[in-house]
């Protein structure tokens, strides 16, 4: 390109085709980056020397884009940067292939010829600017969440248990309305505590009764007894005291049958006797047993307002264990309740299925020194909660403690601002470098200047085509 002219064709410099002493392996490592395009014809040391570099530095740019585009897709298919799994080998051939991509598009920005067409391509250059911190910031997205997982899985971790505190609250308040009320259903728990107790009452109250009934009819057949034999005296001394000889059988037979009577109504009357005192002893029996039965619904239900005055305690001292437990473990409740199952928290089922989404959500919390997201909350369960004593998680935070969080959001920002630093300034690195080509670098790219030097491929020169249009040959 002539310095006076820029619309004048390169004029062609003696330069051999390949330069011996090279190294090869730059050689090869031009090659592969797409630099190499116009093999060594025209390549002068100042121009291999800085297509070496950009080479290099493309290389770099090509090793950390695959990492970060690799992590970012096996974030994206398994949940984490650093997790495995069978999406895996898929994210390792989106990473390579973006990667590649990223390079082309470099490699193709730094060979392409601007200073030929007379002007900057400030387009051009501005799409490239939007296209590197497009890039910058994609590709420090997975670092950021990867240098920042401790902090990302602590807060998933306390959004995750703060989202159990409205069913402690509905199981808390159950409780309480067994405490305070007898309703259906604390009434049938009773019931079917005490159910040996009322079934015991029961055969015992039967007994009781079957024995009262004996002991009634015995009484009434004494009775009836008694009352015929009454009947037969009364016959009999009639008969005596009309002295008559023909009465003497009858009043013999009559006495008889009144000493027969006699006895019967004996016999009854110690049946009586045996029965009524089988019938203070099914009375005792059944006295006890309902006074067994009382004293079991009576216990029954002191101790369902005992477990359930103790249910307070037992969820406090449970979202308590669980805000203290580390990220991703399974927390089983240390007391087991008697006559219950103890609460279980899978922690690595349920924090493990947080998808990228919201990781990228918590991620911008953390940066912005946000205190976890609360469940929303009415007044009512706000006073459960005053009297459950846990209210502190879900009321406003303390002060000191919302100022140590923004001072960690602070430095956790800075954080991220140097790796999204460290992401643009390569590609800036790239821009800067095409800017800081020399001459001889910029011919080697420029298509005129490599068809005058015979580089096969690329057409007649322009002389040649003048030529050919007017038919001037050469001799």
């Amino acid at each position: 390109m002539h310095p006076d002219n820029p619309n004048r064709p390169p004029q062609p410099r003696a330069v051999p085709l390949r330069a011996p002493g090279r190294p090869r392996i730059l050689l090869m490592l031009m090659r592969s980056t797409g630099l190499l395009m116009y093999g060594e014809s025209g390549l002068t040391p100042a121009a291999f020397k800085n297509i070496a570099t950009a080479s290099m530095l493309l290389v770099i740019l090509w090793i950390v884009d695959f990492l970060a585009w690799s992590g970012l897709w096996n974030m994206m298919l398994t949940g984490g940067v650093l997790r495995s799994g069978a999406m895996t080998w898929l994210a390792v051939f989106l990473g390579f292939l973006f990667a590649t991509m990223i390079l082309l598009y470099e490699s193709s920005f730094l060979s392409a010829d601007f200073r030929h067409r007379g002007q900057t391509p400030w387009f051009s250059i501005g799409i490239r600017v939007t296209f590197v911190l497009l890039i910058a910031f994609t590709t420090s997205l997975p670092i950021d969440l990867y240098l920042l997982s401790e902090q990302i899985d602590q807060r998933v971790h306390q959004e995750q248990v703060l989202r159990q505190i409205p069913a402690l609250v509905r199981n808390w308040q159950d409780a309480e309305l067994r405490r305070t009320t007898v309703t259906t259903a604390s009434q049938a728990e009773i019931d079917a505590r005490t159910l040996p107790q009322a079934e015991a009452n029961r055969k015992a109250a039967e007994d009781r009764e079957n024995r009262r009934a004996q002991l009634t009819a015995l009484r009434a057949e004494r009775a009836r007894e008694e009352t015929h034999i009454r009947s037969l005296e009364r016959e009999r001394a009639g008969l005596l005291s009309r002295s008559r000889t023909e009465n003497a059988g009858r009043a013999g037979e009559l006495a008889g049958l009144i000493n027969a009577g006699r006895q019967r109504a004996a016999a009854l009357r110690k049946q009586e006797v045996s029965e009524g005192e089988a019938l203070r002893a099914a009375t005792g029996r059944a006295d006890a047993a309902d006074l067994a039965l009382k004293q079991g619904l009576a216990d029954a239900r002191v101790e369902q307002i005992q477990t359930a005055g103790a249910d307070a305690k037992r969820y406090e001292t449970w979202i308590h264990d669980l805000w203290q437990a580390k990220p991703m473990t399974r927390v089983a409740e240390r007391a087991r309740p008697q006559g219950g199952d103890a609460m279980v928290y899978e922690g690595e089922q349920i924090e493990g299925s947080i998808g990228i989404g919201e990781r990228l959500i918590v991620l911008r919390d953390v940066l912005a020194g946000r205190a976890p997201r609360r469940p929303r909350m009415t007044e009512e369960d706000r006073k459960a909660l005053e009297v459950m004593r846990i209210a502190v998680f879900i009321t406003s935070p303390d002060p000191e403690a919302v100022a140590r969080q923004q001072t960690d959001a602070a430095s956790l920002r800075e954080l991220a601002v140097a790796n999204l630093i460290i992401f643009t300034f390569l590609p800036a690195l790239v821009l800067a470098l095409k800017g800081l080509f020399d001459e001889d670098t910029e011919l080697y790219f420029n298509r005129e200047y490599q068809r005058e030097l015979g580089f096969p491929g690329l057409g007649p020169t322009p002389a040649e085509r003048a030529r050919a249009a007017t038919g001037t040959q050469d001799y």
